[in-house]
């Protein structure tokens, strides 16, 4: 039962020290910042299928969304 208290203990331990340290954007990838909050309206709605011989499905295209981001 030491053992496992022990070993809880450590991998907590580690477990801390990992999140105190910063993260750098060179490990997440590609990261950008920006765009511009764009609104569209007036588009008709379509009926679309995915697969030949499918469901038709319709989509609306309209809304509010994020540009350039």
């Amino acid at each position: 039962m030491s053992r496992l208290a022990i070993a809880a203990a450590i991998l907590m331990a580690s477990a801390t020290s990992r999140a105190a340290e910063p993260i750098a954007l060179r490990d997440m990838g590609s990261f950008h910042v920006g765009g511009r909050l764009v609104e569209i309206s007036g588009k008709p709605v379509k009926e679309v299928t995915f697969t030949p011989g499918g469901v038709l499905i319709q989509t609306w295209l309209e809304g509010k969304g994020l540009a350039k981001k």
